[in-house]
Order: structure tokens, then sequence, then C-alpha cells
């Protein structure tokens, strides 16, 4: 059974605690309301929240060259992390490197190298600290490898070997400044599984079987062209997220709408979260945009099987790009404005409490926020990679 002693556990009992009675808080140009008539209660978020600014720290990444290598060029970058004294930690999963980089763009310490032996990894998907122990999970070698904050090899742990995906799912999931939930493959019941693993600074000490999101309709289109199956995603459509919690329960969203839930352990939905927000129009020129590649297939392969057959087009634009947890337990959801997107920070109880200007990086690496930074991939058009991280300003301004 999932662990009810962690102290983010803690933190949502008290928060089910103050639900009870559903007050009404307001703040300047902000009004909370706390609805607990029903059977769970729903958090409902209006206004505008004080705006947070994000202040660069540091910057690194460079094009090849036929020359010696950059100590900042990379070959693949699969997972960033702030670290201690306003560094950044990076996993190169093409070199199997782990590179920290002070503020001003120097590296300060390189470990690792493509291997099996101790200090060397397989195929890094995910970066995460546990205290002052930073672990990595090499799912090339079936293990997560422990390091201290000077690169010292410290051991490992477990983990699954052979699996392949993107590390923005494939990854530790942050929960507290020293626990992470790790996605994995288990034995349940004799069969496998794909689980939670929670980890903190001793090493795992519980796991649960993930639970299977339903998705209200079709996210992408399958098509079986001889011996070969492609898929094409349903264009500005909603999807499926979530983070998992210690306690066995969940956030989760099902993107189309600005709406999130807890989860709970059983299935049960034990909080609901909503925000007022404006719909913003799927126009025909999008819509030709983000269904040329499929059509295009269609036109060149009459023959494909293709399930669903064609694509229905959103009536709107989903409303949330990403969910990610940072080490204090706040909910950061990625917000569809007109011309941008901007990310609000929630509070455990499910309470606005800031918005924070959004940064263009690469989807397939999770942003990380942690002891008060925020670090992020960005790539360019000729693929090259940029680690950007900076310090979050928490401002009363709105």
């Amino acid at each position: 059974m999932p662990p009810r002693v962690r102290l983010l556990s803690i933190t949502l009992l008290v928060a089910a605690a103050c639900f009870d009675g559903g007050p009404e808080v307001t703040s300047p140009g902000l009004e909370i309301t706390i609805d607990s008539s029903g059977a769970f209660p729903i958090v409902r978020n209006e206004g505008v929240p004080p705006r947070w600014s994000i202040v660069p720290i540091g910057s690194v990444g460079s094009v090849g060259s036929m020359s010696e290598a950059a100590p900042d060029e990379f070959g693949k970058v699969s997972s960033v992390t702030p670290g201690p004294d306003s560094t950044v930690w990076v996993a190169d999963r093409y070199a199997g490197l782990i590179k920290a980089f002070r503020p001003d763009g120097t590296l300060r310490l390189e470990v690792g190298g493509k291997g099996q032996g101790p200090g060397e990894f397989g195929s890094i998907y995910s970066l995460a600290w546990v205290g002052d122990r930073l672990l990595v999970l090499d799912l090339g070698n079936g293990r997560i490898a422990e390091l201290s904050p000077d690169g010292t090899w410290l051991g490992t742990r477990p983990a699954p070997g052979r699996v392949s995906g993107s590390p923005s799912v494939l990854r530790l999931y942050p929960a507290s400044d020293t626990t992470v939930i790790q996605w994995s493959i288990g034995s349940v019941d004799g069969e496998l599984q794909r689980v939670w693993v929670l980890q903190g600074p001793e090493g795992e000490s519980t796991t649960w079987p993930q639970r299977r999101m339903e998705q209200p309709e079709p996210t992408a289109i399958v098509c079986e062209r001889g011996n070969r199956i492609l898929a094409f995603d349903v264009p500005f459509g909603g999807r499926m997220m979530q983070h998992p919690l210690p306690d066995g329960s969940s956030y989760q969203t099902w993107t189309a709408e600005y709406r999130f839930a807890v989860i709970g352990a059983d299935g049960d939905t034990t909080r609901v979260v909503e925000r007022s927000w404006p719909s913003l129009p799927v126009t025909d020129e999008m819509w030709e945009d983000g269904t040329a590649e499929f059509e295009t297939f269609l036109g060149d392969s009459p023959g494909a099987d293709c399930t669903p057959r064609s694509m229905d087009r959103p009536e709107e634009r989903a409303a949330i790009d990403n969910l990610l947890m940072d080490d204090e337990g706040r909910v950061w959801i990625e917000a569809q404005r007109e011309a941008d997107t901007v990310w609000e920070v929630f509070d455990p109880l499910g309470r606005l409490v800031a918005v924070v200007p959004g940064f263009d990086y690469d989807e397939s690496v999770a942003p990380s926020i942690r002891g008060g930074t925020v670090a992020w991939v960005r790539t360019d058009s000729l693929d090259v990679q940029y680690v950007t991280w900076g310090r979050l300003v928490e401002s009363e301004a709105r």
C-alpha cells in the first residue's frame, strides 16, 4: 500500500480538513470559492493572481564544429534540474554524460560516459534530487545511479531495463525536496504492469500500480500501411495528463478544459480545481496546417487502414498544455492564451497563488522547478539544444 505518513500526504490531509465547510477566500483581484456541498470539494479560481517572474541565471548550448566538442555542446539532452549554488545539471543521453554548469555558463563538472560499470551510463532518462543526492534514472542499464553534489558515485538502485519512450513521461516526478516518484515497470499479482515507485534519500519505500486513465475522446489516429504503423496526433485537442503523489493519489487533467482533479488511490475523485479561462477558437487556417501531414499521408496511401477513419475538429483549442509539480508541492499549470502561454501556480489546496510568464521549451524534456529555480531545454530550427535556468521571484504585483 502507498505510504500515509509522508510530508505531502500530511499536507493533503490538512487540505481536506480546510475544505470542510467550504469557506470563500478572496484577495485583491482574485476570488477563490470552495464548494463542499457535493461528493467532493470543488475549488473555483477567478480573477488575476500576483505576477511572479523568472530572472535569468544562465544559459548554455552551442553549435557543433569539426574541432573538439565544446563543453556545452550536447548530443541529446533528456533531463535538466537545478542544483546547489545556482548550478544546473544536464543529462546528455547520447553521450552518457552528466554535466553541471555554473551561472556564468562554465563547466563545473562532468561525470559518466557510455558503459555499464560504476560511473557509467547506458541511457539516461531523468535527473532529480532527493535531499543532497542526485538520482539518475538510467533505463539503458536498468538502474538508478546515486551521485553526490561533487559527482561522486554513491551506488545504485534497481530500475527496469530495455524500456523506451519519451523522457517527459518515463522520468522521476518530484513530490517534495526529499522525495520523487519514479515511473517504472513491476510485477503486480504476477503480471508486469506500469507502476510508481516512491524514492527518497534512503532508497525506495513503496510501489503501487499506475491507474489507467480513460481518454474521453480519441487523441490520435493510428494507421497501418503494409508492415508499418504510424500515429497522427489530433491537433489542438485534449489529452489526459497526470502527476503522481506519494500517498498513491495523483493529479489528473483532461487538457481540453481548465480543470484538474486529485484522484485517490482507490480511483475516487477527492478534489477538483477549476479556473475561469477564455475559449480559443480553432481557425480554418490552423486546422489545415495542423492536419496537413495526415492529409498528405491519406493522399499518398489510399489503401491505409486508419482507426478512427478521420479526425474530428475540436470546437476550441485545449486550455492546458502541461502539468508539473515543484519541490514545494505546488502545481504548475501551463495554460494556452491567444498568442502565448503562461504558467499558473496553485498551492496544495488548489488555490491559485501566482502567474508566471511562459517560455519556449522542448516538450520531450520536462521543465524542472526546484529550490526557487526554473530550468528548461529549448531546441532551435537546426536541432541545437540550449539549457536555460532562472530564479523565481515572487511578487505581489499584478
